[in-house]
């Protein structure tokens, strides 16, 4: 049989399942969710060529089995509006590929697009290879978890838009012409233990968008990582061998970077503007990178660690007490209430700012507000108030307490005990005379 009459039996099996009134045996998903059709590819049917974009309706399940291979031809993918489940293995991975002979170029097909109507239903890809895309996966308002995916040589690898929520695990993101991984306004995710080289951008988070990229490792990228009005988290994360900066921030993004480590940099590892301010701690001290600044309200902040101890004017460990610390900006660093010991731990703190001029201590002082059982004081502190433990110490001042307080009971009760023995004597006096 001749490669499109197979391709043409394909796409006729495929409408004929999505158009059964008949129900299949009844498949639940991780979710709850129970399809009334499900078609599964398996690879005893060879290399499945898609000559036309194939549309999974509501009411479906895609199941695609390990080791097939999906072709596409240009300008076709498939868009999911029911439930889509990837299950590659490792030795098996299913692969989505332009339906070509030659060398795999981006833009060869559109892509794979989990869409807005499978919301509530949690789709899972594992263990695939998607290239030559324009978008290689698209997660539309839609919840997905992926892992041990590779994404190379599309333009998009893959994006994350509208109320998407993403879990991305042990991919690989390499040679993608614009960005590797995407999330735009509103979506949401976890990228955990991915490899990101060779792709302009490597993650691109978009405003609105706050994800968190932890334990990844970016190489020769253009740039590792963009944040345009957004306040995502990267930790234990290794930038290396940027092409142009490590990361960029504009449009008054404030990422927060826990032991991020770069490395091989040139004259700028951070570029900031449009009153951006990204917050580091751990990892690469923020006085050993270069830092271009467009305007002066953009500039990279030096965060440290510390503990607040709070006590009232008698010595006193005050528990429960809530601790808001903000930078002179009024970004607020840290928050949270005291222990058991009177103790905020893990709180942060700027330790000093840099831009391109050199560095200007322009986040200190800090406000610190604290509140105890109605009583609220605030407290205006700098690194230089720190102990060598980088411990904050507060003294609270409590004064006398307030009516309604834990005092006041006790003291009026004792004053109407006092009363009544003065009135009870007074009347045995009397009643002697």
């Amino acid at each position: 049989m001749t490669d499109p009459s197979k391709s043409t039996l394909v796409i006729l099996a495929i409408s004929t399942l999505l158009l059964a009134v008949t129900p299949l045996p009844e498949v639940t998903g991780e979710d709850g969710w129970e399809p009334d059709h499900v078609i599964t590819w398996s690879p005893d049917e060879g290399p499945i060529v898609i000559d036309e974009t194939v549309d999974v309706d509501e009411t479906t399940r895609l199941i695609i089995e390990a080791g097939v291979e999906v072709r596409f031809d240009p300008d076709t993918g498939i868009n999911v509006k029911g439930h889509l489940r990837v299950e590659g293995t490792e030795g098996e991975p299913v692969m989505f590929t332009p339906n070509t002979t030659g060398p795999v170029v981006n833009d060869s097909w559109e892509g794979i697009s989990l869409l807005s109507e499978s919301t509530g239903r949690s789709h899972r890809v594992d263990h695939a290879m998607f290239q030559g895309a324009h978008t290689g996966l698209l997660v539309s308002s839609a919840e997905a978890l992926v892992q041990d995916c590779t994404f190379d040589l599309n333009r998009y690898g893959m994006l994350a838009r509208g109320m998407a929520e993403v879990e991305v695990r042990v991919c690989r993101f390499t040679n993608n012409s614009v960005l590797g991984l995407e999330f735009e306004t509103g979506a949401d995710g976890l990228v955990v233990d991915c490899e990101f080289e060779d792709n302009v951008v490597g993650i691109f988070c978009y405003k609105g968008s706050d994800p968190q990229i932890v334990n990844c490792d970016f190489r020769a990228n253009y740039h590792h990582i963009s944040f345009s009005g957004s306040n995502g988290t990267v930790r234990s994360c290794t930038l290396r061998d940027a092409i142009a900066e490590a990361f960029e921030c504009y449009d008054h993004s404030s990422p927060l970077l826990i032991d991020v480590i770069m490395e091989g940099l040139d004259d700028d590892g951070i570029h900031v503007r449009n009153a951006s301010r990204p917050r580091m701690v751990g990892g690469t001290p923020v006085s050993q990178l270069g830092v271009d600044s467009k305007d002066n309200a953009s500039y990279a902040i030096a965060m440290g660690w510390i503990t607040v101890e709070v006590r009232d004017d008698d010595g006193k460990r005050l528990v429960e007490a809530n601790v808001t610390l903000n930078g002179a900006s009024g970004m607020t660093f840290s928050q949270g209430s005291t222990d058991d010991e009177g103790r905020l731990e893990e709180a942060m703190m700027s330790m000093y700012t840099l831009d391109s001029s050199g560095g200007l201590d322009r986040e200190n002082p800090h406000t610190v507000f604290v509140e105890w059982r109605g009583h609220e004081q605030t407290f205006r502190v700098d690194p230089r108030d720190l102990d060598n433990d980088r411990v904050l110490k507060l003294e609270m001042d409590i004064g006398p307490p307030e009516p309604g307080g834990w005092g006041f009971i006790p003291n009026v009760l004792l004053l109407i005990l006092i009363s009544v023995i003065a009135i009870s004597l007074a009347w045995w006096y009397t009643q002697r005379r």
